[in-house]
């Protein structure tokens, strides 16, 4: 059995199009658990009618805590051999359960991840243009760092309920739960194998709306000392205790530049510095060019800012639209 987990807050848009296309999917045997995170629209009463129609549908409800609480409760919920979650707004490929499972039986994996394509208003997905013919390769837990949409999201895969185990989503993120969650799920299983399909399968809506909201550098520092609460916690193998390091620096210099956008530099600076202090403890472990090159990102913001632009030229069109949004968020707060 499959358990997929999908947490549930005003979604009444696009709800009927997520489930229908999990319960309509060629692989049958599912338990869809609904997590309704305290919504205040019409999302409860089309759960309800879903689930009159179709067995498998569960219906949870809590208060309104946020997707990393309604994640941990579908978890704790769950009775399949196999998790995956998907959004509210988002909905899969008719062949998405039965294509993932096979492939890890097939290569003997514990975690299934194929590609997604992002479509919203505009943006309509042709579900056709999927390939009889599945095409897969595998990776090992180290390789699969290299690939950030392996050990970013959640969505758009199929875990092992196994490996799982006790791991349960970091409470209180602005962003970045998901992040924390593969990480450790890797880190705790550094064994394992990863298959990685070639076909698009999962479908990522993008909203066109503005909503008003935007990521605050501050959001990144949860996310940070979770980073650093495993090297502490986890009995890690060497080259995985390094990747986890230079994650956090990396957080680090991306959370100092963009306070630096948002005017919060003097509490950044103070925040960026007791913990590159902290973590500059296991330096010792990093490469010679690592050191140097971290230690000069460290003592200059406008370098590092320099070269983000200079590797990748539309930083500052990102960067203007960030101080835009932050104008909006002010006039409207």
């Amino acid at each position: 059995m499959i358990s997929v987990i999908i947490p549930i807050y005003n979604a009444e848009k696009y709800l009927k199009r997520c489930i229908y296309s999990i319960l309509r999917n060629t692989y049958s045997n599912l338990e869809v658990l609904c997590i309704n995170d305290g919504s205040t629209d019409n999302s409860e009463e089309i759960l309800q009618e879903i689930s009159r129609e179709d067995s498998r549908l569960k219906v949870f409800r809590q208060q309104n805590s946020g997707v990393a609480v309604a994640r941990n409760y579908g978890l704790d919920k769950a009775t399949g051999d196999f998790i995956a979650f998907v959004d509210a707004d988002d909905w899969v490929h008719k062949n998405y359960f039965e294509s993932l499972l096979n492939s890890c039986k097939d290569g003997e994996s514990s975690i299934a991840v194929c590609q997604y394509c992002d479509v919203g208003d505009e943006i309509v997905a042709d579900e056709n243009q999927v390939e009889n013919d599945y095409k897969f390769s595998k990776l090992s837990v180290k390789e699969s760092f290299e690939n950030s949409f392996i050990k970013t999201f959640v969505w758009g895969r199929l875990i092992d309920r196994r490996i799982i185990g006790d791991i349960r989503f970091e409470k209180g993120m602005r962003f970045g739960e998901d992040t924390t969650f593969m990480l450790r799920l890797l880190c705790e299983n550094p064994n394992i194998s990863i298959i990685r399909l070639d076909n698009v399968l999962y479908y990522y809506y993008q909203k066109s709306e503005f909503t008003g909201r935007f990521s605050e550098a501050a959001g990144y520092l949860p996310m940070i000392d979770a980073y650093y609460k495993y090297i502490h916690e986890l009995e890690l193998q060497r080259d995985l205790k390094l990747i986890i390091i230079e994650e956090i620096i990396k957080k680090l210099l991306v959370y100092r530049y963009e306070a630096r956008i948002e005017q919060e530099y003097k509490e950044a600076k103070y925040n960026f510095n007791t913990r590159y202090k902290t973590i500059k403890k296991y330096f010792k472990l990093l490469s010679v060019k690592k050191r140097i090159e971290f230690n000069v990102l460290s003592y200059s913001p406008l370098l590092y800012r320099l070269i983000r632009i200079m590797r990748d030229n539309t930083m500052l069109e990102w960067e203007k639209k960030k101080r835009e949004l932050i104008r909006i968020h002010k006039n409207m707060v």
